[in-house]
């Protein structure tokens, strides 16, 4: 079932690859020419955002299997099928309900706040983790 009306495979997609917008749009981006070649200052240029920014986010996704990185370049291909078929479902999904992919992004849980919580967990005297 679909949660807003995201499909599941999708919203789990969301929530455990992608923590920005702007990596949402360079995620898209790539996706929609997957025969091109893109340098992180290209993909700043087009989508106006900080160069060393989206160089980040590239590294990121590429990292995550969703891109290839070939010297200074990257492009769209995603190391498994599950991840494709993610990944053509979110851009089909976004072009119609832009609102709710980026409600379903914000509202994923942050690796950054958990871990800034945990800091503040009671232990137990003696407990060493």
């Amino acid at each position: 079932m679909a949660e807003r009306g995201i499909p599941r495979h999708v919203r789990a997609f969301i929530d455990e690859h992608l923590r920005s917008v702007a990596q949402l749009e360079i995620l898209l981006l790539l996706h929609d020419a997957p025969e091109a070649d893109f340098r992180a200052d290209v993909v700043a240029q087009t989508l106006r955002i900080d160069p060393s920014w989206a160089g980040d986010e590239l590294a990121g996704l590429a990292r995550a299997g969703l891109l290839t990185q070939s010297n200074d370049t990257y492009r769209y291909a995603p190391r498994s099928d599950t991840l494709s078929t993610a990944v053509d479902g979110l851009s089909k999904y976004f072009t119609t309900h832009r609102v709710a992919v980026i409600t379903q992004l914000f509202s994923a849980p942050s690796e950054g706040i958990g871990s800034f919580a945990d800091a503040f967990k009671l232990r137990k005297e003696g407990d060493d983790g």
